[in-house]
C-alpha cells in the first residue's frame, strides 16, 4: 500500500472518530440537563414527603399506610383463632385454705 492511501486511510478513521465524539459530546450534554432537572424534582418530592412523613406526624395523616398492606392481610377477618382450633382454658385452680370472712354490721350503712 502506498504511504497516499494509508495516510487517506487514517483521515478518514480521524473524520469518523470527530463526528462520533460531537455526537458524545451532544448526548453527554442532553443526559447531563436530564439529570440535573431529575434532581431538583427529586429535592421537591422529598421537602413534600418530610411534611408527610416525620416522627411528629400521627398516624391519621400518614398518607402511604394503605400502600403498605400485606398481601395476607384481610379487613373482613375476625381476630383470635379461626374456626376449627381446639380450645384450650386454663386448670382450675384449688384453694389451699378457706378463710370465713363475716362482718356483724355493715360497714357503710351499719345494719
Amino acid at each position: 500500500m502506498s504511504d497516499n492511501l494509508i495516510a487517506e486511510q487514517l483521515q478518514n478513521t480521524i473524520k469518523q472518530l470527530k463526528c462520533e465524539n460531537e455526537s458524545l459530546k451532544y448526548e453527554y450534554n442532553q443526559l447531563k440537563c436530564e439529570n440535573e432537572s431529575l434532581y431538583i424534582i427529586i429535592k421537591e418530592l422529598e421537602s413534600k414527603l418530610i411534611l408527610y412523613d416525620n416522627p411528629h406526624t400521627p398516624p391519621s395523616l400518614k398518607r402511604d399506610e394503605s400502600l403498605k398492606k400485606s398481601p395476607n392481610d384481610n379487613n373482613n377477618d375476625k381476630p383470635g383463632r379461626k374456626n376449627g382450633h381446639k380450645g384450650e382454658t386454663r386448670p382450675v385452680a384449688t384453694p389451699n385454705e378457706f378463710i370465713d370472712l363475716t362482718e356483724e354490721k355493715c360497714p357503710y350503712c351499719e345494719a
